[in-house]
């Protein structure tokens, strides 16, 4: 996953065009890959207790998920030029936010003694707001007269990671603590096919879409 992201960082910079989208993209990568080598200085340090490291994790997770959704969003917000589909991206935004606001308040009070499940769930929520709008952009580009040549657009293969993304991580999260607790053998191989499997494919579809050098909220082929 390291790789992934540092590739895919130094594409999304070399490659980058003078549009907006991209340069919100290239935060998130920038952002998303910091906060993964902090994840990883804070293991290094054997002194440090597991539980802090545990919860340490959990925040990050859920940062880079606030920041994953919005990002997303605002790809999405650009892309879609009907008045109905950018307002519904608004008020989702708008109730993600206060999903939001309430898990970062909730995590220090009344949420503190069940923070990996909410965590999980909040991740859950962040991926359920995202698979409308994948379906809406397949339905409407690949069923028409361009889908043989769609391969050529970056926002074929944005949303194809955002998809793919989204599928395999909801039961990654949903189901993360029965097999930690019950089946705890097959931890490592579930966690690599349900979140890091996912992530890595991800970051390849966007420096796919970086390496075609087009506007990201662009239909034109």
């Amino acid at each position: 996953m390291f790789f992934a992201e540092l590739v895919t960082l130094i594409i999304a910079i070399t490659c980058l065009q003078k549009e907006k989208t991209q340069k919100v993209f290239l935060i998130y990568i920038i952002i998303d890959f910091s906060i993964l080598v902090s994840d990883l200085c804070v293991r290094a340090i054997t002194s440090i207790p597991d539980t802090f490291y545990s919860n340490f994790l959990l925040y990050t997770n859920a940062s880079i998920a606030i920041l994953e959704l919005f990002s997303y969003y605002y790809f999405f917000y650009h892309l879609f030029t009907d008045v109905k589909t950018r307002r519904t991206i608004l008020r989702l935004s708008l109730l993600f936010g206060f999903f939001s606001i309430t898990y970062i308040i909730g995590s220090f009070s009344f949420l503190s003694e069940r923070l990996r499940y909410f965590t999980f769930l909040f991740e859950t929520i962040k991926f359920l707001f995202l698979i409308p709008f994948c379906l809406f952009y397949f339905r409407n580009i690949l069923m028409s007269k361009r889908a043989e040549q769609i391969q050529n657009s970056p926002s074929f293969w944005l949303v194809c990671g955002i998809f793919l993304f989204a599928i395999f991580s909801i039961p990654g999260y949903l189901l993360s603590d029965h097999i930690r607790t019950n089946h705890s053998s097959f931890l490592r191989i579930f966690l690599t096919a349900f979140y890091f499997v996912p992530i890595i494919a991800n970051f390849i579809f966007i420096s796919k879409a970086f390496l075609l050098k087009r506007k990201f909220t662009s239909l034109e082929i």
